[in-house]
């Protein structure tokens, strides 16, 4: 296969768009869709960290990412009768890192400003059908059109159609992790100033940071074993019956929530696969490793892999672009999705048991413990 000069990309996420930035910049002629009418918007914390650090230098895209930097400074955690167990300084905690906390939908605006000068992105169009041989990949579009492309990229997410299309069930393993997440903005009815805060409970937990805007991002995440969606009808009574008697925090927050339910709900779901390219077609982000937002590494990982991935496009042959970028990321990225398994029984506790030894460490074990965790999980992406 040669170098591609015509690539696909599905999905105007983070990792699509950086993906479609590095490839544009490398003088590749580059055609983005994305299902949604616009930018998706949600606005949880993200960090880039390590490479996705370095990548976002080296892209040029720093100074916007700065600008918009959520600018938080420290974080506490609090029990579920408003104790507080924790609290740590961000200037420990990240010491020595490379490392910038950024809500989701501004990055993803950062990243637009720049690809859309360098890449064909069209919303509103999704992926009919991709037929691929030897020298290209042939798509037909929702719309009804048509094209030809060299190599097509899946950048659509966890429940990406691009997987669906080009690979079999058996190149997939989904795990239910038996959690339901949900996000929006809110006022900032905490007074949260500079600050990330986890009201923690069995079963359950909210997360609240505060934004520039001087709103407030909340995340709310609770036992349920049933992985399907309710209805956009229905969410915001989910979501209220499964916080109820829940913390005062909580409570304010959730007095907020949009009714309407346009907001994220999503099954915390850990997507493993062995392979992430068959033949011309490839994935980047979590449409291959879904890390689940457990992990506090999701997206760096997607901006990390779009940048390997697009790098080793421009310079090498197709079929070695995709066996380098899995040699360098697959195991690696596997090795994050074994640690968050093994992570998320203490993130939320089923049992009163681990509950108290959860509540109790984070009461008694010293900062240094937490620092040192934290400067090993951030020092590799």
């Amino acid at each position: 296969m040669d170098k591609p000069r015509c690539v696909l990309i599905s999905g105007a996420g983070v990792a699509g768009l950086t993906a479609a930035l590095w490839l544009g910049r490398g003088g590749v002629q580059v055609t983005v869709v994305e299902k949604a009418r616009d930018r998706r918007l949600g606005g949880y914390v993200v960090a880039l960290a390590h490479q996705a650090h370095r990548d976002a230098e080296s892209l040029g895209i720093m100074p916007a990412v700065r600008a918009r930097g959520a600018g938080i400074t420290r974080s506490r955690y609090l029990n579920a009768s408003g104790r507080v167990l924790l609290k740590l300084e961000y200037e420990r905690l990240f010491k020595g890192i490379d490392i910038i906390q950024i809500t989701r939908d501004d990055l993803v605006e950062a990243l637009y400003e720049s690809a859309q000068h360098v890449a064909d992105i069209r919303f509103e169009e999704t992926i009919e059908s991709l037929n691929q041989d030897t020298s290209g990949v042939d798509v037909t579009f929702a719309s009804g059109d048509h094209g030809r492309y060299d190599v097509v990229i899946g950048a659509d997410g966890q429940n990406s159609h691009t997987r669906d299309l080009a690979f079999s069930s058996d190149d997939v393993d989904r795990l239910h992790l038996g959690l339901m997440c949900a996000a929006f903005r809110s006022p900032n009815v905490l007074r949260l100033e500079n600050m990330f805060e986890k009201h923690l409970e069995r079963q359950r937990y909210m997360v609240a940071h505060s934004m520039r805007q001087d709103d407030m991002g909340v995340i709310f995440i609770w036992q349920r074993d049933n992985p399907d969606v309710p209805p956009p009808s229905k969410r915001a009574t989910v979501l209220r019956d499964a916080f109820r008697n829940s913390s005062v925090a909580a409570a304010k927050a959730l007095d907020h929530c949009p009714e309407d339910g346009n907001f994220y709900m999503d099954p915390a779901m850990m997507i493993t696969m062995n392979k992430w390219k068959r033949g011309r077609i490839g994935l980047i982000g979590d449409a291959a490793h879904t890390l689940t937002l457990f992990s506090g590494r999701g997206a760096a990982a997607a901006f990390a892999d779009a940048g390997y991935l697009a790098r080793a496009l421009i310079d090498h042959p197709t079929d070695r672009a995709f066996d380098m970028f899995e040699a360098e990321r697959l195991s690696h990225l596997h090795s994050i999705q074994v640690a968050t398994k093994g992570a998320v029984k203490w993130y939320v506790p089923r049992t009163p048991v681990r509950h108290f030894i959860r509540d109790s460490a984070m009461a008694v074990l010293p900062n240094r413990f937490f620092e040192a965790y934290f400067q090993r999980k951030y020092s590799t992406v």
